[in-house]
């Protein structure tokens, strides 16, 4: 019989491979969707499928709208802000660049934890978070000395610098709430605002860039929606209740690293020399930063 850890490795491995995905289909739908209408059908529909999940596993449970503000931040940096930003961003730059970039998520979340969570900052992090720093500016710089003093640095790049900020907060943010009510309720919650503040978004877009709805884009939305936006997160949510956040976060810097296997693969982009080195500066200094929280956590834990 397969273990219960075996399992939740499983779920951590696929929640992964589904993320890395999303960053791959979202610069192929780019043909065809504009970035609001690709943030408005995900909600949307997740949010349904999300609320059907509530009726069935907690048919007794009830959407608790307030606090309103908590609900509206959370929905603005975790779904709208993040996904926004996100598709824009891989829009303008790489699938290579998207992933490494955004490989710094959990090092910005210490940070910010730090300041809202008062989670104390060990001895060895600063030289961790100066290691994926010197990764980011080896990715956008693409090892140029000259676009390092001249700041010429790609939209699309501080699009995701800006996405991976969003995530962190709301990560962050959504901690608390999480320790006190239901995952899925909350979760549900989160898309229902989501998609009321989306829609609108994509009305607007409409106007000036009109979807094509291909049989491409149809396919795409269908993973977007079913895998990043459903399976992941319950695969997730499910793992890090088995193995604890700590273990789990470790499985994050896996994604940066099928991402650019599929974008060299499936989009045919060249990997640079600037990018394995700036990428491995960044997984340096984001292990570096998992394993120095470790003993932290656990502590806490155990108190």
């Amino acid at each position: 019989m397969v273990s219960t850890r075996l399992k939740a490795h499983v779920a951590l491995s696929a929640a992964c491979l589904f993320w890395a995905g999303n960053m791959v289909v979202a610069r192929m739908l780019a043909e065809y969707l504009g970035g609001w209408h690709v943030v408005a059908g995900r909600c949307l529909v997740s949010a349904l499928l999300f609320y059907m999940l509530l009726r069935k596993f907690e048919p007794g449970l009830r959407l608790q709208w307030r606090p309103i503000g908590v609900g509206l931040f959370l929905a603005l940096t975790g779904v709208v802000g993040y996904q926004g930003l996100l598709y824009f961003g891989v829009r303008a730059t790489s699938v290579i660049n998207t992933s490494l970039i955004h490989a710094t998520a959990p090092m910005v979340t210490l940070v910010m934890a730090a300041f809202y969570l008062g989670t104390p900052i060990q001895r060895g992090q600063p030289l961790a978070a100066l290691l994926s720093l010197a990764g980011i500016v080896v990715i956008v710089t693409n090892g140029s000395l000259e676009a390092l003093t001249s700041l010429s640095l790609a939209t699309g790049d501080w699009l995701i610098m800006l996405a991976t900020v969003s995530f962190a907060a709301y990560s962050v943010v959504g901690r608390k709430v999480f320790a006190t009510r239901s995952v899925i309720e909350v979760t549900t919650l989160i898309t229902i605002w989501a998609a009321l503040i989306a829609l609108p978004m994509a009305g607007w877009e409409s106007q000036a860039t009109p979807a094509q709805w291909s049989w491409q884009a149809v396919a795409g939305m269908v993973y977007i929606i079913i895998f990043p936006g459903v399976l992941a997160m319950l695969a997730w949510n499910y793992a890090v209740k088995v193995v604890g956040p700590s273990e789990s976060m470790l499985y994050m810097n896996t994604v940066p690293v099928i991402a650019v296997v599929m974008s060299v693969l499936w989009l045919g982009e060249p990997l640079l020399a600037s990018q394995i080195a700036g990428g491995l500066l960044v997984l340096a200094g984001c292990y570096g930063s998992v394993f120095l929280t470790r003993p932290v956590i656990n502590a806490s834990a155990k108190s």
